[in-house]
């Protein structure tokens, strides 16, 4: 058996060898022959000609000199297994990916990145290489790899039963110079690829950006006796988060929703931007807390899908009365500091999230009294859940220790000194992993 793999020079018959020469033979015709293989393939590539139709143009090319039975092309994929991507004959035919062939030898040319030739002549030989060679009674063989900078990306396969095929050096330099423009045509439309996926991420970004910039409030209201601030600050491009002030115009109250729906992107984005409108439309006509959210939940669940959901708190403050009302639909509880006592409440759920189940109530709480001095914060998981790099949580703890501390400062300060606090904690985290929003209601006189 002649066995030739890699570049080096042996006595021992399945070592490696050194090819003698390059694709040029000496031979006028077959050195001519080879240039033109090797010129319109180098052309077809640099043309940008469809992948497809170039990867099982070029796989022919290789068949046809190489005068064997059929060539295959093998890419790796996420897991660094060797697929079969083009499989064709000496017709030109392409060959289903589930054809028998030796699956050692492209693993090995994969593996080594090394190119190899062998011309079989004895069953013992062929057993060397591999069970399915003995088995499909193969006499020549050669295998390339894919090589890119980086590392490999597959590998180019031939075989013949014919007796008297047998690769020289010249067929193995021009096999691996075509190998080479494959890699060179892959790896570019692997980069076309991602680059068109990349633009269309950041189409959906800026998509999703716009719709986001109808969920926030264009202006704080100012309630007499009330001090009110609210911040918010994404993970990423896009935002699950959402927070809303909502009017009614048949009187002084109106309304606070904090929400976060699971996810995020445009799918995320689409979700807030429904909850918003149908909120503000049924806050307005509707009245009352329990019949709003119901009516909401039952809606959204019509068109929400699976595994998609929205916490919502929607609270219902009366600057006359000086109280607040709410449900709490399965969002985080928000804080109640009572400045003469300093001491903190919570705003607890009332119901799950919207959009779980179609038929979900709500029992709104009553209405609850406030003072001067008394502090309502709400918020979002992404400040209770912000992680340090020891994966130690913000924590509600840490939140009640900044909203007593902060008893006495402004609506603004209380906002800004949450928002410094949680990005302290995770300072030196690696990314911060979910939106953040806060908002603080003080009463003031």
């Amino acid at each position: 058996m002649s066995f030739f793999f890699g570049k080096k020079k042996t006595a021992t018959p399945a070592a490696p060898v050194e090819a003698e020469q390059g694709f040029l033979t000496g031979d006028a015709d077959s050195d001519a022959r080879n240039v033109k293989i090797l010129l319109d393939t180098i052309a077809q590539v640099n043309v940008g000609v469809d992948l497809e139709e170039l990867l099982e143009s070029v796989v022919d090319k290789t068949v046809g000199f190489t005068r064997t039975e059929r060539g295959i092309l093998l890419l790796a994929d996420e897991n660094g297994e060797l697929q079969v991507r083009v499989a064709r004959d000496a017709a030109k035919r392409s060959l289903p990916p589930t054809i028998q062939f030796s699956r050692t030898i492209p693993a090995k040319a994969y593996s080594t990145k090394k190119e190899l030739r062998a011309v079989v002549t004895t069953d013992e030989e062929a057993r060397q290489l591999g069970v399915s060679v003995l088995e499909l009674k193969l006499r020549s063989v050669m295998c390339a790899p894919l090589t890119v900078e980086g590392g490999c990306i597959g590998a180019i396969y031939v075989d013949s039963k014919a007796k008297s095929r047998e690769f020289s050096a010249s067929d193995l330099s021009l096999f691996c110079a075509l190998a080479q423009q494959l890699a060179v045509a892959i790896q570019r439309a692997n980069l076309i690829r991602n680059e068109m996926e990349r633009q269309r991420m950041q189409r959906d970004l800026e998509q999703a950006r716009s719709i986001q910039s109808y969920f926030y409030p264009e202006k704080i209201p100012r309630p007499q006796g009330f001090d009110i601030a609210a911040a918010n600050r994404s993970a990423d491009e896009t935002t699950g988060d959402y927070y809303d002030f909502l009017s009614r115009e048949d009187g002084p109250t109106f309304g606070i929703a904090v929400g976060d729906v699971s996810g995020h992107g445009v799918g995320a984005a689409l979700i807030l931007s429904k909850a918003q409108a149908l909120l503000q439309t049924y806050f307005d006509l509707l009245g009352d807390l329990d019949l709003v959210l119901a009516t909401l939940n039952k809606k959204l669940s019509q068109n929400i899908e699976d595994g998609k959901f929205l916490t919502l708190f929607l609270g219902e403050l009366d600057p006359v009365k000086k109280t607040i009302s709410y449900n709490n639909a399965g969002h985080c509880p928000p804080l109640l500091l009572r400045g003469a006592t300093r001491s903190i409440e919570t705003l607890d759920r009332t119901g799950i999230a919207i959009g779980l189940l179609p038929d979900s109530t709500y029992s709104k709480r009553a209405s609850i009294a406030l003072e001067p001095g008394d502090t309502i914060l709400l918020y979002t998981d992404g400040i209770t859940e912000a992680m340090d790099t020891e994966s130690r949580p913000f924590g509600e703890e840490s939140l009640r220790k900044v909203l007593l501390e902060t008893s006495g400062a402004a609506a603004q300060e209380v906002v800004d000194e949450v928002m410094r606090r949680v990005q302290e904690h995770e300072m030196e985290a690696a990314t911060s992993l979910d939106d953040k929003t806060v908002i603080a209601i003080k009463a003031t006189h």
